[in-house]
């Protein structure tokens, strides 16, 4: 669906909404329709707002907008983050959204990130993945709709989860940069 369209029938909600004087549906509507903002907002290296989507080809590199926006999977082994240990935590390449926290990654032995569970419930969304891989479920940005990785069982995983990512959907900053990047709410959790 294209922004304008989205755009178009948000204001036909609210007009609607507003219309019919149901105080309910108007705060839902203002809800959806800042999320689906928040969804939308991708900046640049200067923090300038770009058009989603087809500008990303201009501020991602050529392998993050295939893992992010086409759904592949990096190589195992040859990708930024598969053995950092460096305390941080690690953002949506897209959005900027914090998605997790090396507190919660463990080595997996696979060659991919792994983590046991999300930095906040909410950051990522799961959606069924592909049907010759069962009991995966394709991992995305709440914020970007950024593909990330998948999540499946695992009896090795602390926690029995493995939330398995693609290093090029993220964006790691260290617990020491938290406070000049803007994450310093989460500095607290590092100390």
């Amino acid at each position: 669906m294209t922004t304008r369209l989205r755009f178009t029938l948000f204001i036909a909600a609210l007009a609607l909404t507003i219309y019919t004087q149901n105080a309910g549906q108007l705060k839902h509507h203002l809800t959806e329709a800042a999320a689906w903002l928040a969804a939308s907002r991708v900046t640049d290296d200067q923090g300038l707002a770009v058009s989603p989507r087809h500008d990303l080809k201009k501020i991602l590199t050529p392998l993050q907008f295939d893992v992010t926006q086409q759904g592949i999977t990096e190589p195992a082994y040859k990708n930024a983050y598969w053995n950092n240990a460096e305390p941080g935590l690690y953002l949506d390449v897209v959005s900027g959204a914090p998605l997790f926290s090396s507190l919660d990654k463990y080595d997996s032995r696979t060659g991919w990130p792994s983590f046991t569970k999300p930095l906040v419930p909410g950051a990522v969304r799961e959606q069924p993945a592909n049907p010759t891989l069962p009991g995966r479920r394709e991992l995305r940005g709440a914020a970007s709709g950024a593909h990330l990785g998948d999540v499946f069982a695992d009896q090795s995983a602390p926690g029995g989860l493995r939330y398995r990512l693609n290093s090029a959907a993220l964006r790691f900053v260290a617990a020491r940069d938290l406070e000049s990047q803007g994450l310093g709410r989460y500095a607290v959790m590092f100390k």
